[in-house]
């Protein structure tokens, strides 16, 4: 639980445990962490065992800080590792990761997490990875809000919790749904 917060590469190993299940890909982040300590989380994640849910984009953003390499293997202070991403974030970078809104308007991030890995094992920089993951968080709850306003007949919107601190997050979020005639 309190862990994954502090050691990001928990989260990380989480993330391509759950998207790519036992034959999750390498990558290079994950070769200064021991293989018994890896052995040993991933067995943990399989077996559900201290390892509870969560549906904090916090955690999201320390899995995909750490993936690219940005994060360090132990935080010295909290939110370090999604503010190492926030810092990297290639303005010029305008592309998106996939990501789906199921029935029930939970949003599913497998499809980016696979794209996401693929981009890191291909090379690209973290500045670009770390855009198009921000860009994509930004669609993400615009579409969402979308989606809301259809059936709730909602126009305005506020964005809150700490994932807003992050200026790039809070800038591109709030211009997306500026463009699509949201109060916010």
């Amino acid at each position: 639980g309190d862990l994954a917060s502090k050691q990001p590469w928990r989260m990380a190993l989480s993330y391509l445990a759950t998207v790519f299940g036992d034959d999750y890909p390498r990558v290079p982040a994950l070769e200064s962490i021991p293989s018994k300590k890896i052995q040993f989380i991933f067995k943990m994640i399989k077996k559900q065992f201290c390892s509870p849910l969560t549906s904090s984009i916090g955690r999201l953003f320390d899995a995909v800080s750490f993936l690219t390499g940005l994060a360090p293997e132990e935080a010295e202070f909290e939110a370090e590792a999604p503010m190492l991403l926030e810092a990297a974030a290639d303005p010029k970078e305008n592309g998106l990761y996939p990501f789906s809104i199921e029935e029930n308007g939970i949003l599913s991030f497998q499809a980016m997490i696979k794209s996401l890995v693929q981009d890191i094992r291909s090379g690209m920089e973290a500045g670009k990875i770390s855009a198009k993951f921000h860009n994509t968080l930004a669609e993400s709850i615009c579409q969402t809000a979308e989606k809301i306003r259809r059936t709730k007949k909602i126009d305005t919107v506020v964005l809150v919790g700490g994932v807003f601190l992050n200026r790039v997050l809070l800038s591109k979020t709030q211009t997306r749904l500026k463009e699509a005639g949201f109060h916010v």
